[in-house]
């Protein structure tokens, strides 16, 4: 099997999982790439801000959105977000794990 881009990936995904059209697939994925872009803003402001509880909130919402393209891999690094921001952990490099999910996600934002 061919390797992949990752807009093809989440096409593959939104096609397969919600048995949609391509069309309909292709009029949507703009849809779903601006709330990825909406959540990274949110996040980087957050990260900047030193707002724990917003980082864990947008670490949340982060998840479920890649999770509902078929972004597991990349979905982790936004659960560890999630989990240590609610854990109110000042310890970790949040900021680091922001251009972690920037970095798997440049291709599509």
């Amino acid at each position: 099997m061919p390797h992949l881009s990752l807009s093809d990936r989440v096409k593959k995904h939104i096609c397969d999982q919600y048995r949609l059209p391509n069309d309909k697939v292709a009029s949507m994925l703009p849809t779903f790439l601006q709330t990825l872009q909406s959540h990274m803003q949110e996040l980087e402001k957050s990260v900047e801000n030193g707002e724990i509880q917003g980082i864990a909130k947008v670490g949340h919402k982060f998840k479920g959105a890649l999770l509902n393209l078929g972004l597991e891999e990349i979905a982790e690094i936004a659960l560890r977000i999630e989990t240590e921001g609610n854990a109110n952990n000042q310890g970790i490099d949040y900021l680091e794990l922001t251009m972690e999910l920037k970095e798997h996600l440049k291709e599509i934002l």
